[in-house]
């Protein structure tokens, strides 16, 4: 790729990037629909702060050590694996929730089994960067990935939480 190319028409780059953008923003919807479930089954504020232990736990217990499988793993195969994971994991959980057998029990586990692929999925897509882009547009690539983020941190809640009223 010629390094002057704009950053937008960097294919590889803008599909990845798009489609994490997106995910982003499915995560953080689908977190606040789990919470705002939990809240109507139980009525209570333990078993949310369960979803959040469930969902820190993992990074206490496995960030340590993830970074070394990340460096020795194919880290595009990681993320597919990892998506394919979280994949699962959404599928499985809206089935159950469809079909009225959904149990609190089952959130706190599909929502440790979330964050621990997140926690190998999210590092081997930030050190990728850089080979989906020139180093000169390295800064820009990095800042438009962090952007997306912190917008998919307030929309995914925002749109959750609307249709959760609904």
């Amino acid at each position: 790729m010629n390094n002057n190319t704009p950053l937008w028409r960097n294919r590889n780059f803008v599909l990845v990037w798009a489609g994490q953008s997106l995910s982003m923003f499915g995560s953080r919807l689908t977190y606040i629909a789990l919470l705002w479930w939990v809240l109507e089954k139980t009525g209570s504020a333990a078993a949310l702060a369960g979803v959040a232990i469930a969902s820190a736990l993992p990074t206490l217990f496995l960030g340590p050590i993830a970074g070394v499988f990340i460096d020795r793993l194919d880290r595009r195969k990681l993320m597919l694996a990892m998506d394919l994971v979280n994949g699962i994991i959404i599928g499985t959980a809206a089935t159950l929730l469809l079909i009225g057998r959904l149990q609190v029990w089952e959130i706190y586990l599909f929502t440790a089994l979330a964050s621990t692929a997140t926690l190998f999925h999210r590092p081997s897509l930030q050190s990728s960067i850089p080979n989906l882009v020139p180093g000169e547009q390295l800064t820009k690539a990095n800042s438009l990935y962090q952007i997306s983020a912190g917008a998919a941190g307030i929309a995914g809640p925002a749109v959750g939480g609307i249709l959760v009223g609904m």
